[in-house]
């Protein structure tokens, strides 16, 4: 009898799926928010001191910028959660931008200055200002930075300084219950019932983010040609940060995968292959003639930037058509749909 209660429990030890949820929050999901908060802290502390007289902006304050956006490219991912509620993920970052909309909402607010007023409210702003987008053109604009711009670089940065604040109180057990719930899916969990739930969650989002990067940040630049490229259609095109960011996804994909997914897809040969797919397209990435904007308007250039959007899509189809089944979760929606 107790060969036979062995032999059951060891069974049902290699057959049940127990995802380390935990693990993904406390690894991968809360220290990239707790950085994005001292990086904003650092961004504010940079805009202040790039304030004290009317200039283009430094170089430190510019450094500041790409370790906010670097941080937050490692969970840009993240669309499960506490990112949310209250509009935060496009409050971070509205992108893609389909008709100007940061453009025209800066042109509005420095032609009203009541907007730049003590009592004016950034998050009751348009997300338009809001976040890096709006950021990155006070910053990369080349322009000098008269009391109106530093006004509104301050306020931006508060703005970011407050909800990455929020997000990593969140996603905290000392502090947020999400976080709790997060850890604990399944029966006593009160927004996962199942762990399957949460699980087709967070493929949803590992699967979206590599739909993304391949239909928004690699095709609306490329064009159909270098003749008809799209260049200024690249993320953080201004800034040249298009392919740094484009790695740090890729990279923390890399990471997110095998956090989440590898131990309970129990196959080795497909885990090889997914982190072989990973290891060809950050390199192929890596090896792009940068910057972005300038590579796929260069017939001599544009190769490589084909070649890692070539890579990124097999990636993405490998993914998808096996991470799923194989987990036995069902992908019915992404958050891409619609666009």
């Amino acid at each position: 009898m107790r060969r036979l209660f062995f032999s059951v429990t060891l069974l049902l030890s290699m057959t049940a799926q127990a995802y380390d949820f935990k693990g993904v929050r406390t690894q991968h999901i809360l220290p990239a928010y707790q950085q994005m908060h001292k990086a904003a802290q650092s961004l504010l502390e940079a805009s202040v001191g790039q304030c004290q007289k009317t200039a283009p902006a430094n170089d430190f304050l510019k450094s500041h910028f790409i370790t906010f956006n670097k941080y937050w490219q490692s969970v840009q991912h993240i669309r499960t959660g506490p990112i949310e509620p209250f509009n935060r993920h496009m409050r971070i970052e509205m992108w893609p931008d389909k008709r100007g909309k940061v453009g025209k909402h800066l042109a509005r607010i420095f032609a009203d200055k009541r907007h730049l007023k003590p009592d004016f409210e950034m998050a009751k702003a348009s997300v338009a200002l809001q976040g890096l987008p709006a950021l990155e053109r006070l910053i990369f604009s080349n322009k000098s930075l008269d009391n109106s711009g530093c006004e509104l670089l301050k306020k931006i940065s508060r703005n970011l300084i407050k909800i990455s604040d929020d997000l990593a109180f969140d996603w905290n057990d000392a502090t947020g219950s999400y976080a709790i719930f997060f850890d604990k899916a399944g029966p006593d969990s009160l927004l996962y019932e199942t762990e399957k739930l949460l699980a087709t969650e967070l493929v949803n989002n590992l699967t979206t983010q590599l739909e993304f990067i391949v239909t928004q940040k690699f095709d609306k630049p490329l064009g159909e040609s270098a003749a008809r490229a799209k260049s200024k259609r690249a993320e953080f095109w201004r800034s040249q940060q298009s392919i740094p960011s484009l790695v740090r996804n890729l990279e923390s994909l890399k990471t997110f995968f095998q956090l989440t997914f590898a131990t309970e897809l129990n196959d080795e040969p497909l885990n090889q292959k997914i982190n072989t797919a990973f290891d060809k397209a950050i390199t192929a990435t890596n090896k792009i003639d940068g910057p972005l904007y300038e590579a796929v308007k260069n017939p001599q250039r544009r190769q490589p930037v084909i070649t890692a959007r070539h890579l990124t899509e097999e990636l993405y189809l490998t993914v998808l058509n096996n991470v799923p089944s194989k987990l036995g979760l069902t992908l019915s929606f992404n958050s891409l749909d619609g666009d």
